[in-house]
């Protein structure tokens, strides 16, 4: 992650700025959860709207579309968040099953830690 303080400015390179992307998929969602109140119950459900509004899934499956909607909502069809769950705690368990997002999580948090934390009076301006 690129960070540059200049004049109690946090810069930081868009390309970098992993929030940025976190808040607008926060902000998708919740603009889909007060539009369809259906997609409140099923992570499943919420993942096709939001890939099909933001991710053209409909455009990418095609004529497959149904089809895969129909596997995905199936009973037997695991969440993601599920299988994520397990993974970590599986990861926990065995480190020696991690792979090497952790040591990347790492140094984030150092760096988010180093210069955005002290820093968080300071306005943020993507370049």
């Amino acid at each position: 992650m690129s960070v540059i303080n200049v004049a109690n400015v946090c810069v930081q390179r868009s390309e970098d700025y992993m929030l940025e992307d976190l808040i607008k998929v926060e902000d998708r969602v919740l603009g889909l959860l007060q539009i369809y109140p259906q997609l409140r119950d099923s992570d499943k459900l919420l993942w096709i709207a939001y890939s099909v509004q933001y991710g053209d899934l409909r455009v990418i499956l095609g004529d497959k579309y149904h089809s895969f909607k129909e596997w995905l909502m199936d009973k037997n069809t695991p969440a993601i968040e599920s299988i994520r769950r397990s993974r970590q705690k599986i990861q926990a368990t065995y480190p020696d099953l991690a792979g090497d997002r952790p040591s990347k999580l790492a140094e984030a948090d150092r760096v988010k830690n180093q210069f955005i934390l002290p820093n968080l009076d300071m306005e943020i301006v993507k370049i």
